[in-house]
């Protein structure tokens, strides 16, 4: 996994939709653990920040100017701060690197981890899915006649019994109140992401059978249908994808007959309807977004972007993590007793995106 610094140091920050922010790299993160609650006390948020254990918050803090904001006891923030250790863990081993940084992005990576005009402690927090999702203090879309007030790229916050999670970064101590807000203690920097959900598809050559389905399904989509690259390229929403691997496309292509006539290519699609298609990749949207951690364990239903019944069936999930697993009820396989459904796998989880959160998987998912 390349280093957080490596990936920051060279780049200029915009802070537009359509540029580039920062790549999320959240994978062997350590298991969240009962957090710590701290008592309340009368001092700001930067003042909480004075001790031994976040000597490189504090620098950036100060080097990107937000100190004077964070010790007014007139503002209300809530802040996932990341502790020293989690700088380390993220690439960045000393104050000098942070030094290195270039202000706007330094700026923009700390702005992301601060909800600004809310105090939110861990009994607020939802338990139910979908997760909360707020506004942190990042812009990416500035102030125009259809946001007024601009749009910040969103955080997800999530709990399940004692443990909380910011996307998909574990919280390690809760609660320690401030008298400008609250702090929570996160065990990673939470990078903000760099690109849209099409742009990923779009580009990675593992997902080219996806890429040549969603541009069939937009040749001729349902009617009053929207287009769906579009839609995945719309830096303003939030979704959740389950993005089949182009071998899980070449198998249900072989099912389907498609190679009947030469062999099976991203061109294969052509052969299927354009609205069929549509209704298939629907059913791999959410419109909501997910992280791994953030679904119900056990088995449970999830309506996808197709809606849910009797207009279209919900997703089928069995969670017991790390293990996430997704189904339709078209996913069968024959069996002498009869029919046996089976699980797509999601073998990467939590690809992080501006619009939402990219699961591979390993099967294409039937609604029928």
């Amino acid at each position: 996994m390349n280093t957080i610094i490596n990936k920051w140091k060279s780049r200029a920050f915009t802070l537009l939709a359509s540029a580039t922010i920062l790549v999320s790299c959240n994978k062997d993160l350590p298991v969240a653990v009962p957090i710590v609650t701290a008592p309340p006390t009368g001092s700001s948020i930067m003042t909480l920040l004075d001790g031994p254990t976040f000597t490189f918050l504090k620098a950036a803090v100060t080097r990107a100017g937000l100190n004077t904001a964070l010790d007014n006891v007139n503002n209300k923030y809530t802040v996932f701060a990341p502790n020293d250790a989690a700088f380390m863990a993220s690439g960045i081993p000393s104050i000098a690197v942070i030094n290195s940084l270039p202000v706007a992005t330094l700026t923009a990576i700390l702005n992301y981890h601060i909800i600004g005009g809310l105090v939110l402690n861990s009994p607020q927090i939802s338990e139910k899915y979908p997760n909360m999702y707020l506004q942190s203090s990042l812009l990416i879309a500035p102030p125009s006649a259809a946001l007024p007030s601009g749009y910040r790229m969103p955080i997800g916050v999530s709990r399940k019994g004692a443990n909380l999670w910011a996307n998909n970064i574990p919280v390690t101590a809760a609660n320690m109140g401030a008298s400008n807000g609250v702090v929570h203690t996160v065990a990673r920097i939470i990078a903000p992401p760099d690109s849209t959900l099409g742009a990923i598809i779009a580009r990675d050559p593992s997902y080219s059978y996806l890429a040549a389905a969603l541009a069939r399904a937009d040749a001729g989509p349902p009617p009053g249908a929207p287009l769906l690259t579009p839609l995945l390229n719309n830096a303003l929403a939030n979704f959740t994808v389950f993005a089949p691997t182009n071998a899980a496309f070449i198998a249900v292509y072989t099912a389907l007959g498609l190679g009947a006539a030469g062999p099976i290519t991203e061109a294969s699609v052509n052969l299927l309807p354009s609205a069929t298609v549509w209704g298939l990749l629907g059913y791999h949207v959410q419109g909501v977004r997910a992280f791994a951690i953030n679904f119900p364990s056990g088995d449970n239903t999830i309506n996808s972007l197709l809606g849910g019944p009797p207009a279209a069936p919900p997703q089928i999930f069995r969670v017991a993590l790390p293990s996430v697993q997704v189904r339709g009820p078209g996913n069968v396989v024959p069996t002498p007793g009869g029919p046996v459904s089976y699980y797509a796998n999601v073998i990467v989880a939590d690809k992080h995106t501006i619009n939402g959160v990219i699961h591979r998987i390993d099967a294409v998912l039937l609604p029928r």
